[in-house]
């Protein structure tokens, strides 16, 4: 019994993670030799999160990780996409075509899903579930959808990454567009982790209006960006979007540098020395 469980688990990893093996196998070669034991933790780690496809996703689904409630998305999916793709790049793939293809038509992005076992599914019939208002998800999926096509060569969804992001902008712009410029998450007005900071320390004081916090204007810049780039590949016209990225790029400078100790900060804080707070 034990041989056939063991080759029962192995059929079973070879179906979610085709690549296991190749990633596990990548480990005993990067770094130094006292770092390999964790990069094999982190790869077993990777697999063992995988779960068979279910609705709302096309492909097995990476969990944020065991021990914590079930769900998929935000900041960790995108680093579980960088982590993974040098050497599981269909696996990376997978993930990344889970995350974008949840956005909703008016171009909002959950943050993350609650998947069943969650308190948050429970509430919901302990089925997949994700707020639709007030979390949504940081932009940083660009990053992980030109390094996959970068380092494949892949370009099969660049229209679909195109027209994602520059639904994701005007979803944006229609619903965190900050009081004098730039853009906020809901850390500020609902104390929420929009951003992927809990109970981060720079919004411990955080300003009576809905003004411009420093990584969500940072992020939809980046997006913008990302969003000029693909359109050129695509033949397209870029200028729209290389406008709104040198309009965020020039409000960024103006109103979030602090010349005087040459960090930038959220727009209520550059000019109090009391608000700030600095990071990586």
């Amino acid at each position: 019994m034990a041989v056939l469980g063991v080759t029962t688990v192995a059929a079973a990893e070879a179906n979610l993670f085709p690549e296991a093996d190749k990633l596990r196998a990548a480990t005993a070669t990067l770094g130094k030799p006292e770092w390999r034991p964790m990069l094999r933790y982190v790869a077993d780690l990777h697999v063992r999160s995988t779960h068979p496809a279910m609705a709302p996703f096309a492909f097995p689904w990476e969990e944020i990780g065991p021990g914590y409630t079930p769900a998929f998305g935000h900041w960790d999916v995108v680093h579980e996409i960088l982590d993974t793709l040098p050497f599981a790049p269909r696996h990376a793939h997978e993930e990344l075509l889970n995350d974008v293809r949840l956005q909703l038509p008016d171009g909002f992005l959950p943050g993350s899903v609650w998947m069943p076992g969650s308190y948050q599914a429970k509430l919901h019939g302990n089925k997949p579930s994700f707020n639709t208002s007030s979390q949504g998800h940081p932009p940083v999926w660009v990053v992980a959808a030109e390094d996959y096509m970068q380092q494949t060569g892949d370009r099969a969804e660049l229209r679909e990454f195109f027209e994602r992001a520059t639904k994701q902008i005007a979803w944006f712009e229609a619903n965190r567009a900050a009081q004098g410029g730039g853009f906020y998450y809901t850390d500020i007005s609902l104390h929420l982790w929009e951003s992927g900071i809990d109970e981060g320390v720079r919004f411990d004081a955080p300003p009576r209006s809905t003004l411009a916090c420093v990584d969500a204007t940072s992020h939809v810049y980046q997006l913008c960006d990302f969003a000029a780039r693909w359109a050129e590949r695509l033949g397209e016209d870029a200028r729209p979007w290389r406008t709104k990225a040198d309009a965020l790029r020039d409000f960024i400078r103006a109103r979030m540098w602090a010349e005087d100790d040459g960090f930038f900060y959220d727009v209520w804080a550059r000019d109090d020395r009391r608000l700030r707070t600095e990071a990586f």
